[in-house]
């Protein structure tokens, strides 16, 4: 369901309570982000597909 993506780009402890005295790492509050495109799997693939403006 469209509605359950931000559930899988920025999954969460059920409860932090639990971990918040147990620190194991720290980061940055960053997006993982998401992308769409196709794939090539040839350089002669992806110079004519360049040329033909696709992207």
């Amino acid at each position: 369901e469209p509605q359950h993506l931000d559930q899988l780009l920025h999954p969460q402890f059920e409860d932090p309570s639990k971990y918040k005295e147990e620190v194991i790492a720290v980061g940055l509050p960053a997006s993982p982000g998401a992308a769409v495109g196709q794939v090539v799997f040839t350089a002669d693939d992806a110079e004519e597909w360049h040329a033909q403006g696709k992207s």
